[in-house]
């Protein structure tokens, strides 16, 4: 190898080295936006009440549940794990889950149980 040739191959070196490094900044940069916008916002829940399956759906982005074709208004409350509660036109309930998968709430006609729909 003439010696000239050695600086261009060291140069070469650290130029493609640096191009990698730039890219995968740039790459993980664009991936952390993604990952943080999958992580869950909204549930969807299969519930079983008195021998009735109805589906139960929480939005925390528009803060709204929807069950048997009512939408209520949600605030975060700190029952179980994660926790709802739910109003509309004066009623109001407060929707627990108590591990990853499983919610309840209590209703006049007794309680509801709900399993994440995956």
């Amino acid at each position: 190898m003439k010696a000239g040739m050695s600086k261009i191959v060291r140069l070469g070196f650290w130029s493609l080295w640096l191009t990698l490094a730039c890219v995968s900044i740039g790459i993980a940069g664009k991936v952390r936006p993604t990952v943080q916008a999958m992580s869950e916002v909204s549930f969807t829940y299969v519930c079983k009440s008195q021998g009735r399956v109805s589906t139960l759906k929480v939005d925390e982005t528009k803060q709204t549940l929807e069950w048997l074709g009512h939408t209520y208004k949600i605030t975060e409350t700190s029952c179980g794990r994660a926790g709802w509660h739910a109003e509309r036109d004066g009623t109001s309930f407060d929707v627990c889950s108590a591990t990853q998968g499983y919610a309840s709430f209590d209703l006049p006609t007794g309680t509801v149980e709900c399993e994440l729909h995956r």
